[in-house]
C-alpha cells in the first residue's frame, strides 16, 4: 500500500454490469506528484474515484494535464453569495 489509505487516492473500474475491473491505491499526494496520470482498461464503462477531505480533483481524457479551475456553477454560487453580502451591507 502507497502512504496512509485514508489520505490516498482510489480509483476504482467497473464493467457494464458493475462489476470490478481494477482498483488502483495512488499514494498521498500531498507527498508525491499532484497528476495522476491514469489508462483506463479496456472494456471499463464506470469509473469511482475516491480522494482525500480537503483535496481537489480534475478528470481529465488526454494527454496534457491542465490546471484545476472552478466549474461555472461554482463561479454564479460565489458571485450570487457576494451579490447578497452588499445588499445585506446596504441595508444596514
Amino acid at each position: 500500500m502507497h502512504g496512509d489509505a485514508k489520505e490516498a487516492w482510489r480509483i476504482a473500474c467497473f464493467d457494464k454490469n458493475k462489476r470490478i475491473i481494477k482498483v488502483i491505491l495512488v499514494g498521498d499526494t500531498r507527498t508525491s506528484d499532484p497528476i495522476l496520470p491514469f489508462i483506463v482498461p479496456a472494456g471499463v464503462d464506470f469509473i469511482k474515484v475516491s480522494y482525500p477531505s480537503g483535496e481537489r480533483m480534475k478528470f481529465e481524457k488526454g494527454e496534457i494535464a491542465t490546471p484545476w479551475t472552478p466549474s461555472p456553477e461554482d463561479i454564479e454560487a460565489w458571485k450570487n453569495s457576494i451579490e447578497k453580502r452588499i445588499s445585506a451591507l446596504e441595508r444596514s
